[in-house]
């Protein structure tokens, strides 16, 4: 199986084409690059006009064409490499993905790869049902693609596919054409509207290839929520991610860290949080707070975790059940960037109002513990013995007895 790569960046500046020249031996080559469309396309209902560019470590800003044999012959491309392919989705504008060429450079760092970004601009840039419509004549020239390059040396387990929104269907779509023995599959956001209540013969699913994932950061907008791969990541609850507006039309900033899968397992879950600043990364803790007395009715809480310099790392709002439950123990990951130093402070305010009156909780222990993140791990550390009835508690947090 291809390796896994090591980490993505998506930014959402926009990027205007450029047009380089780059040399490959002694013969001047043009670059290619993408396509533009217009909503005139659109009416004349033009041809879907997909175009395969390549880089390589020899033309790493220099996309090449290959969108047939001999422009393979021709190019750079490495049959003893592995191969990935990146495929954008909808396009309501029209023009070129702007963290595209980010994208392949992040995979060109990372390894010594062929990366094939596939330009179907023309045929995404419509109605959004048009598009998923284009997006299986998509899937069978891609398919024509990589049996050309199986010809020139790649084998099925070489291929990794990329794909965001609608190309992460487009992947599944590909994968099912060799009977899932493609080597990888990466799902980004992948999207939901026309793919939420589809069979796993319709959209992106574990056995379109030997491993698939997914990266969920849109789920509650155009993303799709249920699992679609092997392992599905959920970003900050796979919804709103921290530091990004709610875009029009768009997928939200994602960040992922390196995978090794040896073992496939059957749709696992995996939640994890982000900063919003690069590079995004965060410590997780498990916060569990212990309690005793409760009021008439649920009461609602607000936790600020602090560091050694007092600022605000970190925010929690938790319900506390009524004295009723016969739950004794809250238990809630918190992300916590440790740029801004150790935590070590906490405050606690009892949120009012207007309907019910404040009863006060009595917290008898609150123990912060961080997630085992390689070999290194702080001692749990406690706050014992609470009363909380002011509107706000300021309290240090010690190690735990």
């Amino acid at each position: 199986m291809a390796h896994h790569w090591n980490r993505i960046l998506l930014l959402g500046s926009l990027i205007f084409p450029l047009c380089y020249t780059a040399v490959k031996g002694n013969i001047p080559q043009n670059c290619t690059d993408f396509q533009t469309s217009s909503w005139r396309n659109i009416l004349q209902m033009l041809d879907l006009s997909v175009q395969f560019m390549l880089h390589t470590r020899q033309n790493p800003d220099c996309a090449q064409p290959i969108n047939d044999s001999n422009d393979i012959r021709n190019s750079n491309f490495n049959g003893s490499l592995p191969t990935k392919l990146i495929m954008h989705g909808y396009r309501i504008t029209g023009s070129k993905p702007s963290w595209v060429d980010t994208l392949a450079k992040e995979l060109l760092d990372a390894m010594d790869v062929n990366v094939v970004i596939v330009d179907w601009i023309i045929g995404s840039t419509a109605l959004y049902h048009n598009v998923v419509q284009n997006s299986a004549e998509l899937g069978l020239k891609v398919s024509i693609l990589i049996r050309d390059l199986m010809s020139h040396g790649s084998t099925e387990d070489s291929f990794h596919l990329i794909g965001i929104s609608l190309g992460a269907h487009v992947a599944g779509f590909v994968g099912r054409m060799f009977k899932g023995k493609l080597g990888q599959i990466t799902g980004l956001d992948p999207a939901g509207p026309k793919f939420s209540k589809a069979g796993v013969d319709e959209r992106l699913d574990p056995g379109d290839a030997v491993f698939v994932e997914a990266i969920h950061s849109d789920s509650d907008y155009f993303g799709i929520s249920r699992p679609v791969g092997h392992i599905d990541f959920y970003l900050n609850d796979g919804k709103d991610q921290p530091g990004c507006t709610r875009p029009f039309l768009t997928s939200g900033l994602l960040e992922r860290g390196g995978l090794s899968a040896d073992v496939q397992p059957k749709e696992v879950k995996v939640y994890l949080m982000t900063s919003s600043q690069p590079p995004f990364c965060v410590k997780h803790f498990l916060l569990e707070i212990f309690y005793e007395q409760l009021g008439s009715h649920e009461q609602r809480v607000k936790i600020k975790f602090l560091s050694n310099s007092h600022s605000d790392i970190s925010n929690l709002q938790l319900t506390i059940p009524k004295k009723q439950s016969s739950e004794s123990i809250i238990r809630k990951v918190i992300p916590y960037d440790a740029r801004f130093g150790n935590m070590d402070d906490i405050t606690i305010q009892l949120l009012s109002s207007w309907r019910k009156k404040r009863s006060p909780i009595h917290i008898e222990k609150i123990r912060i513990r961080e997630l085992h993140f390689n070999g290194s791990e702080r001692p749990p550390r406690c706050i014992y013995n609470i009363l909380l009835y002011r509107e706000i508690l300021f309290e240090q947090l010690a190690n735990c007895l």
